[in-house]
C-alpha cells in the first residue's frame, strides 16, 4: 500500500478510532483485508470456467473415493489426471465446460451421498441417481442449487 493511501486512510478514519472499540482491527481490515477481497473478486470472475471446472473435478473425485469399491469401478472414467469432468461418464456440461447434469441411474452405485459437495455445481440443473444404493442424510448444500 502506498504512503498516500495510508495517509488517506488515517485522515478519514482516525477520528472514528477513538470511538471504535478495536481501533487496530479497523486499520488492519482497511489495509490488508479489503484489498484482498477486491483482488479475489476480480480473479474469480475472470477465470470462472476454469475454477468451476476444477472445483467440479475435486468434488466428484472426493465423492467417488467415498463410495464402495465396486462403485468406484463403475466411475473408472473419473480420473484425477483430468482438469475437466466434461468427458467423464454420466456427466454432461454446457458449452462453457460447466457441469449441468449428473445422469447415473441404474448403475449399482453404493455409498453415502453426503460426501458430494453440491455447492461446487453452480450450473447443475439435473441430477438422476435413481435405482442406486445411496443412503444417509442428504447434504445440506443440495438445497442451495438454484438452476
Amino acid at each position: 500500500m502506498t504512503n498516500e493511501r495510508l495517509d488517506s486512510v488515517k485522515k478519514h478514519f482516525l477520528p472514528m478510532l477513538n470511538t471504535f472499540p478495536f481501533p487496530h482491527m479497523l486499520i488492519i481490515l482497511f489495509i490488508f483485508v479489503f484489498p484482498l477481497v477486491s483482488v479475489n473478486y476480480y480473479y474469480d470472475t475472470s477465470t470462472a470456467g476454469t475454477s468451476s471446472s476444477s472445483a467440479n473435478v475435486v468434488a466428484l473425485l472426493i465423492w467417488k473415493a467415498s463410495l464402495e469399491s465396486k462403485s468406484q469401478l463403475v466411475l473408472s472414467s473419473w480420473m484425477n489426471t483430468s482438469t475437466s469432468p466434461c468427458h467423464w461418464d454420466f456427466i454432461h456440461c454446457d458449452g462453457l465446460g460447466r457441469v449441468t447434469e449428473m445422469n447415473m441411474p441404474n448403475n449399482s452405485i453404493r455409498g453415502i451421498l453426503r460426501h458430494l459437495d453440491f455447492s461446487s455445481f453452480s450450473y447443475l440443473h439435473k441430477i438422476n441417481l435413481s435405482n442406486n444404493s445411496l443412503y444417509g442424510i442428504l447434504p445440506a448444500n443440495i438445497f442451495n442449487l438454484s438452476k
